[in-house]
């Protein structure tokens, strides 16, 4: 947790999102199969499809990386909108947020998220 502890966007990726996927699945292991969700599984999904609205409002944000300049000669845009999770290309974060992405999309029901969070769908 070092690099975590050096930047938010890591501690986001690297803990906070990872941390609330995990409570989950343990939540989900120990409860009986078709059992309703309680108070300490309905304040963990809470707090978990907050991380999804911290991710929804990063992808929302404009890309910035060091090279911008190249990359909208390069692909001819006066904006440069996210693919991936950083910027235009696939990284580490990617690869952290997306299983815990898809693990909350499967707890709620993902017809429910689409109206949310149209950037996070759109990069998933």
């Amino acid at each position: 947790t070092a690099c975590a502890e050096v930047s938010l966007w890591t501690k986001f990726c690297e803990v906070d999102l990872v941390n609330s996927v995990n409570q989950l699945l343990m939540i989900e292991k120990t409860k009986p199969v078709h059992s309703s969700c309680d108070d300490s599984c309905d304040l963990l999904l809470s707090k978990s499809l907050s991380n999804v609205c911290r991710f929804e409002e990063h992808m929302k944000e404009f890309v910035r990386v060091h090279n911008i300049g190249k990359i909208r000669h390069e692909t001819n845009q006066r904006t440069v909108e996210h693919r991936f999770a950083e910027n235009n290309s696939m990284t580490l974060a990617d690869l952290i947020i997306l299983p815990c992405i898809h693990i909350i999309f499967r707890m709620v029901d993902f017809m429910d998220l689409k109206k949310s969070f149209p950037f996070v769908l759109k990069w998933y």
